[in-house]
């Protein structure tokens, strides 16, 4: 991307990041509420991220009196109200939850399969050991928190680590996940799984 963005625009040019916002519709006064700039949020200078997930876009920006190519950063797949007085929005391209205070006063903590690039300065949940392989989850879908401790989303799998096997029971899967969240030792356990197409454990198609 950085050679494509060169031979278009030249090296001197600055690269343009395309963010997301979280806003609430008022049906009453048919009104937009900004309740988070995510950017505010996660950036992509504390937050440098390598995804192969990322791609240029054309984003319609009032500034730029017109249409103006950026870097898709952010991709935000899903949001949801939280079990916590809090909201949970999903990034596609940074493999994150992050759980927003409901309130609007920022990050209450962050759920990524990268802690060390991602959020490192809110509370971070972390994978126990020896289970973080299995329990990353890549470009995630449809979060939701049935209650605070309790986690679920689709684990949309592209460009796992191992999506370059051969091996159809081992390669690229996508699959629904719940994690049970531990507050105390700030710990996402993965506890339940379902795959599609196959249980890449043991090689059985899901039933």
């Amino acid at each position: 991307m950085g050679e494509e963005w060169r031979d278009a625009y030249g090296d001197d040019e600055p690269v343009v990041f395309v963010g997301d916002k979280l806003v609430a519709w008022d049906d009453g006064t048919k009104k937009l509420e900004t309740l988070y700039d995510l950017f505010d949020v996660l950036n992509p200078v504390d937050d440098a991220y390598k995804s192969e997930a990322y791609a240029f876009i054309e984003a319609q920006c009032r500034a730029a009196d017109g249409k103006e190519k950026g870097v898709e950063w952010f991709h935000a797949s899903s949001a949801t109200k939280g079990a916590d007085d809090n909201y949970l929005v999903s990034s596609r391209n940074l493999d994150t939850v992050v759980s927003l205070r409901a309130d609007g006063s920022g990050a209450m903590w962050v759920l990524t399969a990268e802690p060390d690039a991602i959020g490192s300065r809110y509370p971070t949940f972390t994978f126990p050991e020896g289970q973080e392989d299995r329990s990353k989850f890549y470009q995630p879908h449809a979060v939701s928190q049935p209650d605070r401790e309790h986690l679920l989303l689709v684990d949309d799998g592209r460009f796992r680590a191992n999506c370059s096997s051969t091996d159809e029971t081992q390669t690229c899967f996508s699959r629904a996940v719940e994690y049970r969240l531990d507050y105390d030792t700030m710990t996402a356990t993965l506890i339940w799984e379902f795959e599609f197409p196959l249980d890449s454990s043991s090689g059985i198609a899901n039933e």
